[in-house]
């Protein structure tokens, strides 16, 4: 499924079987899930907003890549094991509910480079044997909800002063290349 809009579905937005791929595609105002995919699947590149639950969920082994999810009263992306999620842009979900950036319910996932904003949690993690790395998690009420037994290296970024010109700013505070960053 490539290049579709949904708007205001009464359930879900796009429903997807196992090893699907579902890219470009725009979903809004849905009463259920933006996006649901099963085993296997791809979503990537696509816009998925204002949805009655979460903007993306996907069974094992999917990869959510690239994707806007926000005002979702859900998770932004909800995936389970051996799952990848990259790269995506995740604002202000859990509206009127109760809801993370990204939430991961299986093991074996890596959950890289997002940038997680505006949600009940940025980052939340139900099991162990997952890898986090280099997401940038920021006015959440939680930032990291992770359960122990997972890779993941938080660090409280500070916050320069004013910046004129070509140098000044606040070193990140870590030169580890897989750090998050929390600000």
């Amino acid at each position: 499924m490539q290049n579709c809009s949904v708007f205001n579905a009464g359930q879900a937005g796009i429903f997807a079987d196992i090893g699907c791929t579902v890219i470009g595609c725009t979903v809004r105002a849905c009463g259920g899930m933006g996006i649901r995919v099963d085993d296997g699947a791809l979503v990537s590149q696509c816009s998925v907003t204002s949805n009655g639950h979460h903007g993306i969920y996907s069974s094992r082994s999917a990869m959510v890549i690239d994707c806007n999810s926000s005002f979702n009263a859900g998770d932004g992306v909800r995936v389970k094991d051996r799952s990848i999620v990259r790269g995506n842009t995740l604002s202000t979900n859990g509206l009127n509910g109760d809801g993370a950036g990204v939430a991961i319910f299986g093991t074996d996932c890596l959950v890289e480079g997002n940038n997680c904003t505006g949600a009940d949690r940025g980052v939340d993690v139900g099991f162990a044997g997952n890898f986090i790395s280099r997401n940038r998690c920021s006015g959440n009420t939680v930032n990291y909800l992770l359960v122990a037994g997972n890779v993941c290296l938080v660090i409280n970024a500070a916050t320069a002063g004013n910046i004129s010109g070509s140098s000044g700013g606040t070193a990140p505070g870590s030169t580890d290349p897989n750090a998050n960053f929390s600000y």
